[in-house]
């Protein structure tokens, strides 16, 4: 028995061995977003700590001192929105357009009395088991203070205690990746019909790092999470691995006319960036793109059902809506839905609302009352219903009752701080309805949008640290030294493509 646990365990460690020399893969994409499978910082031989190969994977690239000395340490934890999507980009150097860069501008450009560093090991897609994993090792690396914002995510069960211990053994990952054939599928909410066994999953993991930071006196900023309630969007999230998925028939009309694509966008995906140009409400630049995109022959994605819908709703926020525009609308949502939204852009309220409620798809339908709600101006009704929508169909946004774990559990530990952004984004937002003001897609934001989100949490740290002075910059020149692009929506969709493809890459790599 011995000898066999001894052949093992030498077998595990030469086959985590020949993975970080980049010989064999031992990972699975989907477990990448759900465990902490290696270290994620190493000695760079220079007095740094280096993130590792596996670490870029997921994370962005970056260095730090070894020794920190009087530097006040934050690590920055969470998914996609802290990390700073779509300005930054794992594997790419830690640069600017995130909470992160903005909170170190914040709190180290004034009359702080000690330098400030904020480490961004935030991650796009993973979720809170994950963030505790990351927690874990943070633990490790001196932290002054974390501060948290994860929600987004939360479409998985909590893995158990065996399956995360596993999942750490290059073996085990080995013969999994060999044998249990990897399943199609979004790692975003929502994904498991037991939504209360996600949820207990979610309160678990907050508990138990808050808990461990209050053993170790570690202050924990943790933020809710703001969402973006006016979305028009459908996506359901990126799929980490190809999903078979069947385009919408298209409706046997002649399609809309194809219209001259604008300056800037002409070597960009059609597909893609129509969608994104729709979701961050840049309708008449998405226009021309999504009518490209229904006669090209680019693969189906987790889109193509919709996306005639996409170009429908595009005619019709710009006033050109005929009757292509309702074909294309009704093969995408089906006839009742469509019905529906062509009375909402009449302005025929009642009628619209009698029409979603025979609909069968209850969410789309609730959504769509909530946009008429807001038309009429009965803000604070919109935002019930929207908030509703949240629950059941929250398209990579926090549902309102995980928002609510967070704000509990905060307020069990004497080391936690709560950071309400979900509050903060209604705010500052018209209406007090978070959208394209802040937002380019379901739950990313501008970079304003974001550099708005860290003042509460550069405000509240510099509360808690006596040491440490907020002194808010000009905001729209830290972001013009820092070459983020300066127009509106429709611009950070056209340069963050840009930099997605490598087209255009300008911070320097770290060595």
């Amino acid at each position: 028995m011995v000898v066999v646990a001894a052949v093992l365990l030498g077998t595990n460690e030469a086959l985590e061995y020949l993975e970080r020399l980049g010989w064999i893969e031992t990972s699975r994409p989907s477990d990448r977003v759900q465990f902490v499978e290696e270290r994620l910082f190493a000695p760079d031989g220079r007095g740094n700590w280096h993130s590792t190969p596996y670490a870029e994977e997921t994370l962005v690239r970056q260095s730090f001192p070894q020794e920190k000395g009087d530097t006040y340490r934050i690590f920055a934890l969470g998914g996609s929105f802290m990390m700073g999507s779509p300005y930054l980009l794992q594997g790419y150097p830690n640069v600017a357009g995130g909470m992160p860069f903005f909170l170190e501008e914040a709190l180290g450009r004034g009359g702080s009395s000690r330098p400030v560093e904020v480490i961004n090991v935030a991650a796009g897609a993973q979720n809170s088991s994950r963030v505790r994993g990351i927690v874990e090792q943070v633990f490790t690396l001196d932290p002054d203070a974390l501060y948290i914002a994860t929600c987004n995510n939360e479409g998985e069960p909590a893995p158990s205690t065996m399956r995360v211990w596993l999942n750490r053994q290059g073996g085990y990952r080995l013969l999994s990746r060999l044998l249990d054939e990897e399943r199609a599928g979004s790692w975003y909410t929502p994904q498991d019909p037991d939504t209360r066994r996600i949820r207990d999953g979610f309160r678990a993991n907050l508990r138990w790092v808050l808990s461990e930071a209050e053993k170790r006196e570690v202050p924990v900023f943790l933020a809710t999470l703001p969402v973006n309630l006016a979305y028009r969007g459908w996506d359901t999230g990126g799929h980490i691995i190809g999903e078979a998925v069947v385009p919408a028939v298209q409706p046997a009309i002649e399609l809309p006319a194809a219209l001259p694509i604008p300056a800037g966008f002409e070597l960009q995906p059609k597909c893609v960036t129509g969608s994104l140009l729709f979701e961050a409400e840049e309708f008449e630049t998405a226009r021309p793109l999504l009518r490209a995109c229904l006669r090209s022959d680019d693969p189906p994605d987790r889109l193509s059902r919709v996306r005639p819908a996409y170009s429908a709703i595009a005619d019709y926020e710009v006033g050109t809506a005929d009757a292509a525009s309702d074909s294309l609308l009704e093969v995408s949502l089906g006839a009742c839905l469509a019905r529906g939204v062509r009375l909402y852009y009449q302005e025929r309220w009642d009628e619209a609302i009698g029409t979603f409620e025979q609909c069968e798809d209850p969410a789309e339908a609730l959504r769509w009352i909530g946009f008429v709600e807001r038309a009429r101006g009965n803000l604070e009704a919109a935002s019930d219903l929207l908030e509703q929508v949240v629950e059941l169909a929250p398209r990579n946004r926090c549902r309102p009752s995980f928002n609510a774990i967070i704000r509990e559990e905060a307020a069990r530990f004497s080391t936690a701080i709560l950071i309400d952004l979900e509050a903060h984004a209604k705010a500052v937002s018209p209406g007090g309805l978070p959208g394209p003001q802040l937002y380019v897609d379901y739950c990313h934001m501008n970079w304003r949008g974001y550099a708005s989100m860290t003042r509460p949490v550069a405000a509240a740290i510099a509360d808690h640290e006596p040491s440490l002075e907020l002194s808010w910059p000009d905001i729209e020149a830290i972001a013009r030294d820092a070459g983020l692009p300066s127009g509106g929506n429709a611009e950070q969709v056209r340069v963050t493509n840009e930099w997605a493809r490598g087209d255009v890459m300008a911070p320097p790599n770290l060595p």
